[in-house]
């Protein structure tokens, strides 16, 4: 339940700088008060968390915030505990943006994120 619990961690606390949900389980299915930048990553074999379920999750956070959906090809439910690229990649991309604002990460990400100046707007990654 980590990937759960990081995202309602999100959901109560909007001061936290980036929030990632690694196959999350929500029970609300809800993201629609969500306004910290938030990665969800979904296994395309995942039968416990499948990506249809996660997509409804990810289409529920608001276009103002920042957010990315990443679907790992051919990997199941555990694949988040082995060694990976792939995640390793955009998980310390993501941080490295939104936590210690360092947008020379924004180059790993497809689409780039954007970090808004004023802080009150941002472009969805979808």
């Amino acid at each position: 339940m980590g990937g759960g619990g990081a995202l309602d961690a999100a959901l109560r606390r909007s001061t936290l700088q980036a929030a990632i949900g690694n196959a999350p389980h929500l029970p609300s299915g809800s993201l629609a008060g969500e306004r910290v930048p938030t990665l969800i990553y979904a296994m395309q074999n995942d039968t416990l968390v499948p990506p249809p379920r996660l997509t409804s999750l990810y289409n529920s956070i608001p276009a103002a915030t920042e957010r990315a959906y990443i679907e790992v090809t051919g990997a199941g439910h555990n694949y988040i505990g082995q060694p990976s690229t792939i995640l390793a990649r955009t998980m310390i991309a993501w941080l490295k943006i939104f936590v210690d604002d360092d947008t020379r990460y924004s180059q790993s990400l497809c689409p780039r994120p954007t970090r808004p100046a004023s802080g009150n707007t941002a472009t969805a990654v979808r």
